[in-house]
């Protein structure tokens, strides 16, 4: 009879019989690919090229992928020799709405400590109450956007978010799986935000409650001047709670939105995307196979030299 031997750790850690030995190998190359592995912050500036944002982050709307957003060479903030303009996202004209979402990592919410993530978009004319700047957060899919989901079944949603509206009023949106957005504590600037002007907006979040996914939240919303690089003046922030279930003991993506109207010709700029806290890898495509089929291929070779 085979005997399996088992650590503390509950780690199968020796294995006496060919059978036992498949089943080990294979399970042992499963587990290493199954593992998420913790990552560092998140910080892109854009200033690499387009391969920081091609190879980092993806765009929809509802799901159906979207390419309103592009990089530009001289699109961000002036953080370059000079001075002179860094790499930047940009999205010119009307009806744009587009969720851009950070994939290599998600924040590991479940961790109980603070995260944030926050970018900078540039101040326009020509958006109305109910267009949005910028809208940044916390969201449960790869394929999900910062809105109502229409239909909602094309991406189960979940998220906590804060937005930069078109008249420069910030405010807290939530949406649960299943359910409609929940906005509140709509705050107007506290100064004058004069077109041109970066802004940068933080959003805050710390899960209270794994089981009910409470979450405790705030936002900031700072000027930082028409270089981007000036010392920052506070013009909005608030804070609150909320609960989420969707959200519960799981680790989100993290991302932003824009949407303007109709009648919108403008450009508007985002750079500096910083995500703060422990996040997790995201499994690589096909990495799970490959190291099964390593696994496999270790037992084959035994099986031929026995």
């Amino acid at each position: 009879m085979s005997k399996a031997k088992f650590g503390r750790s509950g780690i199968l850690v020796g294995v006496v019989g060919r059978v036992s030995f498949a089943a080990a190998v294979v399970a042992a190359g499963l587990m290493l690919a199954a593992a998420p592995l913790a990552r560092a912050a998140v910080s892109v500036n854009f200033n690499g090229g387009p391969t920081d944002f091609t190879n980092n982050f993806s765009q929809n709307h509802d799901g159906a992928v979207t390419t309103n957003i592009v990089f530009g060479a001289t699109s961000g903030v002036q953080d370059q020799p000079g001075p002179s303009s860094g790499g930047g996202l940009t999205a010119t004209g009307a009806s744009i709405d587009t969720t851009i979402l950070y994939t290599p990592a998600k924040a590991q919410l479940t961790d109980g400590l603070t995260h944030s993530v926050s970018a900078f978009v540039t101040a326009v004319s020509g958006l109305a109450t109910g267009d949005k700047h910028l809208q940044t957060g916390f969201i449960i899919g790869p394929n999900s956007s910062f809105n109502g989901e229409n239909p909602p079944t094309a991406q189960p949603t979940a998220f906590i978010s804060t937005r930069l509206l078109g008249d420069n009023h910030v405010e807290f949106q939530s949406k649960d799986i299943g359910a409609g957005t929940s906005t509140n504590t709509n705050i107007a600037p506290t100064g004058t935000i004069n077109v041109g002007d970066w802004l940068k907006l933080t959003f805050t979040a710390t899960e209270t409650n794994v089981g009910t996914g409470a979450f405790s939240w705030s936002y900031l919303l700072e000027d930082f001047g028409p270089s981007g690089t000036a010392a920052p003046v506070s013009m909005a922030t608030n804070s609150g709670t909320v609960t989420v279930p969707g959200l519960a003991n799981t680790d989100a993506y993290t991302g932003f939105r824009t949407a303007t109207p109709t009648t919108f010709a403008g450009t508007i700029n985002f750079d500096n995307f910083v995500v703060t806290g422990n996040t997790v890898a995201t499994p690589e495509p096909g990495a799970m196979c490959l190291l099964a089929a390593g696994a496999l291929g270790l037992l084959n070779r035994r099986r031929r030299h026995a």
